[in-house]
Formats: C-alpha cells, structure tokens, sequence
C-alpha cells in the first residue's frame, strides 16, 4: 500500500507530445484517479473540473454536459472502459450519472482525436478506464444541504481471475442557492434540484494463455428534481418545471485481446446498454399538479473489433464499429386519451485507420482516417431524412528541439453527424421537426509549445476550428405558439489559447494553473428570430483556475482553488441572446493521512468548502451554480 501524499492529490498529467499510438493523437489530458476522496468528486462531473479547456454547465433538462474549447456537447464522445456510452438518441450523456468509484484513470482528448475512437468526436473524447484490481476502499462525505455519500470498492484476486466490486449511493436535498431569486421557496436551496442516486460495478478479468476475457455490468439508478430557469430575467411562462421520478442506466460489455505475435494484438468487445427515464412536467413552480410525461425507453447494442500493430518506431491501428440503437417515447397529457408510443431506430457505423511513425529518436508523424456513416430505420411515421455519412481524416507532427522544448503541430477534418432527436424529436411539444438537416463539417487546428523544468513545465497551445453547417436551433412562430426548430446555420468560427504550468514551488507547496481564452462566433446567416445572429449560446470566452497545495509534516495537505468563468451570451426564449456576467469563486480543502498501525489501513479525513464567498456563477441563463457548500469525509483504504 503507498501513503498517498500531497504529489499524488488530483494529479494531472498533460500529455503534449504523441507517441506513435493510436489513442494519443491531439491534446490529451490524463487524470489519475489515485486519491478521488481528496477533492470529493463522486461523479464524471465533478472530476473534470480540473480540466483546461473544459465548459461544464447543467442544462434545462438537469443533464450535466460539458463542451471543449468552444465546441458543441453533441460533438463530444465518451467511452467507459472502450464502450461509447452517450445515448445514441442525442448523442449526449448526463456526466453527473457516472460515478468515479472504481476508476483508474480519465483521458480527456481536445482537439483532433484519433480515428480509433469512432464517429462524432469533433469536438473531444472523454476515455475513462476502471481498475482491473484495487485496495478495498470506504469512503463517507457529508455536509450542508443534507449531502450524504457513501462509496465502497473490493477486490478478489483469484490469481488468473480477478474481480472488482462497487458500489455508490449519495443523496442531498438540493443546491445551495447563491440567490434568493433562484429559490422559489427561499429555504435557501435552488428549486427542485434534490436527488438520490445509486451505482454499482462489477468487473471480472481472466487471465487466459495467451487471451485475455474481460466482463462487466455497470448499473445506476436516479430519482431527481431539474432546476427551473430562474431570476429577473426569466418569463415563468417560458420555464420548464420538470421531474426525473426515475431514470435507470445498464451498460453490459464484454471484451477479449488476443496477442498474435509480439507486435500484433487482435481485440474485440461487444455490450448492450439500456437508458430509460421518466419526465414529469409540472404545471407551475409549486411543482404540485403534472400536466404531461414523457417517458424514454433506449436501448442499444454494438461491437467494436480493432487490430493493433507496434514495432520499435511505428503503430498501427485498424477499427471497426457498429452500433444498433432503438428508441421509444412516449409523450401524454394528463386526461387526454392514451397516446402511443413512438418508436425510432438506427445504425451507426464507422472504419478507421490509424499510423504512427518515430522518424528519428525523438520526432514523430501520425495520420488517421475513418469513415462514418448514419442510417435512421423506423422514424414513428416522420418523414425520412435518408442517409448521412463522412470523412474524417488527421494528421499530426511532433518535434523535440531539445530535453526542454517540444513542438506539436495537428489538423483535421471532422464529421458530426445529425441526432435522432435533432432530426425527429420533439420534447413535450418544445420543436417542430425539419427533416433536411445536414451534417456539421469541422476544420480542426492546433499548435502546442512546451517547456519542461526540474521542477515542473509550461505549455501554449493555440487553436482553430472552422466548422461549416453548424446545427443549431432557431425559433418559430406557430399559431401564436413559438417553438424551437434544429437548423444548419452557415457555419461558426472558434479560436483561442489553451495554457496550462505547474511547478514544485518547494518540497511542500506544489501551483498549477489553466487558462482558455477563445472567441466563438457564428458565420454571417439570416434566420428566423434575428436579422444576424452571431453568437452560440453558453461559450464562456475565459476558464480559468489556480490550484495551490501546501503540506504540513508528512500527514497533512491545505489546498485552496481559485476558479474563473468569463463572460458569455445565453439565449432566452424569445431569441434573443443576452450577457452572462463573469465570475470568479474560491474553494478550500484540508486533508489529514495517517494509519493507526504500520501496516494498518490508510485513512484519510478531508474538509472542503466550496464556493467560499457563495458568488453567483451563472453557465446558462437562469440555471446558477450552487453557493457555498461544506463538506466532511472520511475515507478507509485496506
């Protein structure tokens, strides 16, 4: 067992270099999940906080996205242990719904991504990876605003079988209002946001001569309330007051890697995922009569097979994916007739293929390509969209100019393809359908410099998107009504710097530091609400952070975070899009270690308080950030 001290807490590690493998193409950042209880992330969400680049903001519907360097979250893709979990439906996944218990590590790629991952990765990849085998591990977190979790990991090492338990419950009787106009009832919580949720994870790893079988069943369960857009600038009429009663994810997977020699390995897994949930719509803020419900039911099944090549100085990666998605929903008005469910279904596919070459001791070249491709099937009697399909194609270079100095330059062109949902949904009457969307074409470009020192580095990374047939939404007037309909607008622009250092300032206190500044701005383009729209909603152009650790003797670990969001544009209903002020909040931590024998169980005790001066921090018009919040924890691990 290794104590962990203050050089391991949220460790970060930034990879601005490429090796010649497929899965390191572009800005990758890999976060080692060696002491989670520490900064008393429980979920997805929380974790990539730490991130640069990285927009995180609830959205109306209560789903925890995040978005990288100004792209869409539609444009991101996540993957849990090699298995893509965003829900084919709309292509998105509530990050708050997955839980950090069992993890070994997260890679969050920005910029171009490789071919091996699949469609729909213009705008980044999240690549999470469970332990395979881990320390037994307790951990309980408590505090303000009835927040309670407890998670729980244990291992079985049967020599060639190894098998890994988990599980999580946490529960909190809502957000902490920075506000009083975003709390309806003034208790001092944010309307309707309390929860309870509930994880488990199994996964077994045999050890075969020469296979290797892997299989694993992750389950969560989910019972919450979604924050209503609040605040002087929000029309009640125009706020979704909705419940998620129940809301239930399944992800089944297997897998098995055959080495054929020392330098080819064949690989392949299949899963089968289910996401279902329940959407009440409530009449008003008292959340006291539903007037509709919505209910979803997805499930989808997919295989991936890839074969890997590697020698001495070059890489080769082919892939093949093929995912099967079916979705039903059902959308009624209370004491209207029954209706029927509608039910869609569709194939997604992609081939890829990716090569590495070190050219010289130090200096490598990579190039992918995939193809993707979009079949819709049953569309509940809308009109088909057809086919849809892309190429992408990326290519990277990497340089050392010395032991100090390394250069990256990438580019790429990427295909997002259009959702299910953005073709044919229509949430509780909210859209109106336009069956001639097109697919989003990304131009991705990106420089990175860095520089190492002894005691820590400094990398730049400029970059650039041009993104032609950007989907979006516009409003439309209909018998009175407005509505919201998904477009293809000209395009939008996206540049900035990514910057990020970290230095041991001493043997004690170790800073690191991120900052993005982008500028995110749409093509010239008439649509309906607006004679020229220029912005994307919700694209903060500043994130910010600052972390400092300081050890005190060898148990003892103060942390203070200092977190910036710029300012940003948001839409209201009626079209028109108005400022988000920026803000700047402070978090505090306090960690203690030690073991009640020499070779006893690690504990660790931590403190947190969040959001010190309970600022208003505001990701998306009317939906806030929780105030001040404190936390206590105590973690066991044997």
């Amino acid at each position: 067992m290794t104590s962990n001290n203050y050089q391991n807490v949220e460790t970060v590690e930034v990879t601005a270099r490429a090796i010649p493998t497929a899965d390191e193409m572009g800005t990758n950042t890999r976060i080692i999940i060696e002491d989670i209880g520490f900064s008393g992330a429980v979920n997805l969400a929380q974790t990539l906080t730490q991130v640069p680049s990285v927009n995180l903001r609830t959205n109306s519907r209560g789903e925890v996205l995040a978005s990288f360097r100004g792209s869409g979250e539609r444009q991101l893709a996540v993957f849990w242990d090699g298995v893509p979990i965003n829900v084919p439906w709309d292509n998105r996944f509530d990050l708050s719904l997955v839980p950090t218990l069992a993890l070994q590590s997260i890679s969050v790629h920005r910029g171009p991504a490789s071919a091996s991952f699949g469609a729909n990765t213009a705008g980044g990849v999240v690549n999470i990876t469970t332990k395979t085998l881990a320390d037994s591990s307790f951990r309980f977190v408590a505090g303000t605003v009835g927040q309670i979790a407890a998670d729980a990991t244990a291992s079985i090492d049967g020599g060639k079988v190894k098998t890994l338990l988990a599980g999580l419950h946490a529960r909190a009787d809502g957000q902490t209002a920075p506000s009083v106009e975003f709390s309806a009832e003034n208790n001092g919580l944010i309307t309707n946001t309390d929860y309870q949720r509930t994880s488990f994870l199994a996964k077994t790893v045999l050890q075969g001569n020469p296979f290797q079988l892997g299989f694993s069943v992750l389950y969560s369960s989910a019972d919450f309330g979604i924050a209503p857009e609040q605040g002087a600038r929000i029309t009640p009429e125009d706020a979704r007051y909705w419940r998620y009663p129940d809301s239930e994810h399944l992800l089944v997977s297997s897998s098995v890697a055959i080495p054929v020699s020392s330098s080819l390995v064949l690989d392949g897994r299949v899963w089968n995922q289910s996401f279902d949930q329940n959407i009440q719509s409530y009449t008003d803020i008292s959340y006291r009569e539903v007037e509709a419900f919505q209910q979803d039911e997805n499930s989808s099944s997919g295989t991936k097979v890839q074969a890997r090549y590697r020698s001495e100085n070059q890489s080769a990666t082919f892939s093949a994916v093929g995912q099967w998605a079916n979705h039903q929903q059902l959308d009624q008005e209370v004491g209207l007739a029954a209706a029927e469910a509608d039910r869609f279904t569709h194939f997604m596919g992609s081939i890829g293929f990716d090569y590495g070459w070190q050219f010289s001791s130090s200096n490598e070249v990579a190039v992918g390509v995939s193809y993707d491709v979009f079949d819709p099937g049953h569309t509940a009697g809308r009109e088909s969209a057809g086919h849809f399909d892309g190429l992408n194609v990326s290519t990277e270079l990497n340089l050392s100019l010395s032991d100090h100095w390394d250069l990256r330059f990438a580019a790429a062109k990427k295909v997002r393809l259009p959702t299910m949902r953005e073709l044919f949904g229509g949430a509780i009457g909210r859209f109106v359908l336009n069956p001639d969307l097109a697919p989003e074409t990304s131009w991705l470009f990106e420089a990175a410099a860095e520089i190492s020192f002894p005691s820590g580095f400094i990398h730049v990374i400029p970059f650039w998107v041009e993104t032609d047939d950007t989907l979006d939404q516009q409003r439309v007037e209909i018998a009175g009504e407005t509505f919201s309909q998904r477009v293809n607008l000209s395009g939008s622009r996206t540049y900035g710097i990514e910057s990020q250092a970290k230095f041991d300032v001493s043997e004690r206190m170790q800073v690191s530091a991120n900052a993005t500044w982008s500028r995110t701005k749409l093509k010239p383009d008439l649509v309906a609400n607006s004679a020229h729209r220029l912005y994307l909603s919700d694209r903060p152009n500043l994130l910010a952070r600052v972390d400092a650790r300081y050890q005190v003797g060898s148990e003892t670990t103060f942390g203070l975070s200092v977190v910036h969001r710029g300012e940003a544009k948001s839409e209201d209903a009626s079209g028109d899009f108005l400022d988000l002020s920026p803000a700047t909040k402070i978090d505090l931590s306090l960690l203690h270690q030690f073991q009640l024998a020499p070779n006893g169980p690690l504990i660790e005790l931590f403190a947190l308080l969040n959001n010190l001066a309970d600022v208003i921090v505001e990701p998306q018009l009317g939906l806030p950030e929780q105030g001040r919040v404190f936390t206590l924890g105590i973690k066991a691990v044997f």
